[in-house]
């Protein structure tokens, strides 16, 4: 009964969380407001103005009504995990609990966000605390998986390897309805893997290294050599997330992953410290793994559209504007005579129909764009001559200018 409740409750506190901290409808729409568009309760009723002006005000303070209302569904995913102990159910729960406080936070500091992307901010909220809820309890999830068939647990680990695939290369910042790198969705990719994802599988192999030598050595000393340990990759972790790690990053990540070892050791026969060592290792892994994959293909993939791909369509203006002495209006314009078809920046393994270049004409000149992974908008200018009125007989018009450039390189920047 207590289950049945506990969950009841969790449902009700998410409807009610995001109609209440979803952004306010204008006067105009109250009338005839979809049944699915938030009410924004917390910033129409009066009763709750000074949580709002307190939460607006700027100041440290301001955190304290998202605090408040983080408190319940915090505790509701506390009292989950002491009563259910499906791991699956598990990552659900946490994942509820994470997008409700994602719903307070963004509902009280940054509403404009919530109101700038409609649906689509509180499904990337949902998605992203799935996929970190996932993240942070893989090692319980691999534990749990000892008990399947090999077949199943082979698909289970390609389908985590999938799912960290196209996160990296098929969301683009690109959809239908909002065009060109003004997506939410890429968050789940540069916060969910790239950083957090990273993070979560450096911390995971810290602790199964101090969890392992804590389980092989035993007795105090094992468990002082098992910690250090811990420490000792949680700091070098910061190295390889972080392009310039500060010491506080790397102090921090030491501290955390002391502290995840001896609380994931501390009450494990030496037995079953070794395999949870053995799982966290695994883990940690799978993730790591995953995102690598997935990354290279993008950088690779935004390589060979900016080397490859969109050389062919430069070339192809170049020819145009040397037989026409100006650049085509559109694109469509240098088939057939320069092109058979205009080719598409794809990324991925699916076609999308906003996947196109953007190419804008100015006649001496023009911008060739394409949207990459991590909200990476690349556009290509065309070598520029200054017109020089006062120039020198016989001097070559192109010693003064500007050489054909991109805005972007070869790959993603590493932005952490």
């Amino acid at each position: 009964m207590g289950r049945v409740l506990l969950l009841a409750v969790f449902a009700v506190l998410a409807v009610f969380y995001y109609y209440f901290f979803g952004p306010a409808p204008s006067p105009s729409e109250l009338g005839d407001l979809p049944w699915w568009r938030p009410r924004g309760w917390v910033t129409r009723w009066s009763s709750l103005s000074s949580l709002r002006d307190l939460a607006r005000s700027g100041g440290p303070a301001g955190v304290l009504p998202v605090l408040l209302a983080s408190l319940p569904p915090l505790l509701l995913t506390i009292g989950g995990f002491r009563l259910f102990k499906h791991r699956p159910l598990r990552v659900l729960l946490l994942a509820t609990g994470l997008t409700l406080c994602a719903f307070a936070l963004y509902g009280y500091l940054i509403p404009e966000i919530w109101t700038a992307f409609s649906w689509h901010w509180p499904a990337t909220s949902a998605s992203m605390a799935l996929l970190l809820a996932s993240i942070a309890l893989a090692p319980s999830l691999v534990e749990a998986s000892q008990r399947l068939p090999l077949l199943a647990r082979a698909g289970a680990g390609l389908a985590a390897v999938a799912v960290a695939y196209l996160l990296s290369t098929e969301i683009t910042g690109t959809n239908p309805e909002l065009f060109y790198n003004t997506s939410p969705w890429p968050v789940l990719t540069l916060f969910g893997l790239v950083l957090f994802g990273y993070l979560f599988a450096g911390l995971h192999a810290s602790a199964g290294v101090g969890v392992w030598l804590r389980g092989r050595l035993g007795g105090a000393s094992g468990s002082a050599v098992g910690i250090l340990a811990a420490a000792l990759c949680g700091a070098a972790t910061s190295f390889g997330v972080f392009q310039d790690p500060t010491p506080g990053q790397s102090l921090g990540l030491a501290a955390l992953a002391a502290l995840y070892a001896w609380r994931a050791g501390r009450a494990r026969e030496p037995r079953a410290a070794r395999d949870l060592a053995v799982a966290q290792l695994a883990a940690a892994g799978l993730i790591a793994a995953s995102i690598w994959i997935g990354d290279r293909s993008a950088r690779a993939t935004q390589a060979e559209i900016r080397n490859e791909t969109a050389a062919q369509i430069i070339a192809a203006l170049d020819g145009y504007r040397s037989e026409h002495e100006i650049y085509p209006d559109r694109l469509e314009d240098l088939i057939p005579a320069q092109l058979a078809r205009v080719p598409a920046p794809r990324i991925g393994i699916f076609e999308h129909d906003d996947e196109v270049f953007l190419y804008s004409s100015y006649g001496d000149s023009y911008a060739l764009e394409f949207a990459s992974v991590l909200w990476e908008q690349c556009q290509y200018s065309p070598p520029y001559v200054y017109e020089d009125e006062e120039q020198d007989e016989g001097e070559d018009p192109e010693d003064e200018g500007l050489d054909g450039s991109w805005s972007c390189g070869s790959a993603p920047p590493k932005l952490w």
